[in-house]
């Protein structure tokens, strides 16, 4: 029996994330895609699970709990399984704080400038311009981190930070940017990939 159903699209970063963890952590998930683009998400249905009316949402097969959000999720699946929590809680505290990070400063350039070049998202030029230059930034500043520190908590083992910031820099070559500038960044993606069990998106979840 698998212990958690995984709503989502295979297409989403935040949807990857949750899906990667499950496979990192060892845990059993079933798969049921969400038409973003027929509006599945706003559904009352949906919404029901999920009142934000976003995916990814998690449930829990055993209990039927409902986790939405996937940094909180993330979280939830560290906790769970005992995995890429942090050993010190000096560890889970960075990997919470680098989390709200990657949503407020990273997440928001690199996913709307790839919604930009791949016709998701209209916007004015000058807007792209402005996310670009947003992801860009966040970059230099993970690069920056990942010079000083092996994994992003700070730790000698990788965390659900690691997780969850890889489930948007694995996006940034289709938002238009080159992974090279950013070397240090590129080498801990690498690790990460190295990892028992990783696997790409479409490995992990259907097309529809």
């Amino acid at each position: 029996m698998s212990h958690y159903t995984l709503h989502g699209i295979w297409a989403s970063g935040p949807t990857y994330k949750v899906a990667l963890m499950l496979a990192l952590t060892g845990a059993k998930f079933d798969y049921v895609h969400v038409d973003l683009l027929k509006g599945a998400q706003k559904q009352p249905d949906y919404v029901k699970k999920n009142p934000f009316g976003v995916v990814p949402t998690l449930i829990s097969n055993t209990t039927g709990h409902v986790y939405c959000q996937s940094g909180a999720i993330l979280e939830h699946l560290a906790h769970a399984s005992g995995k890429y929590l942090g050993q010190t809680s000096d560890e889970q505290h960075s990997a919470k704080g680098w989390v709200l990070w990657g949503w407020d400063r990273l997440a928001r350039g690199v996913y709307r400038s790839r919604a930009a070049k791949f016709g998701f998202m209209k916007m004015p030029p000058d807007v792209a311009d402005h996310y670009r230059a947003d992801a860009l930034s966040a970059l230099k500043f993970l690069d920056e981190r990942l010079a000083a520190h092996k994994w992003i908590a700070g730790g000698a083992q990788p965390t659900y930070a690691d997780i969850d910031l890889y489930g948007v820099v694995h996006y940034v070559p289709q938002a238009g940017m080159d992974l090279s500038d950013f070397p240090h960044v590129a080498a801990w993606a690498a690790k990460i990939e190295a990892l028992p069990h990783f696997a790409q998106p479409e490995a992990l979840m259907s097309k529809g």
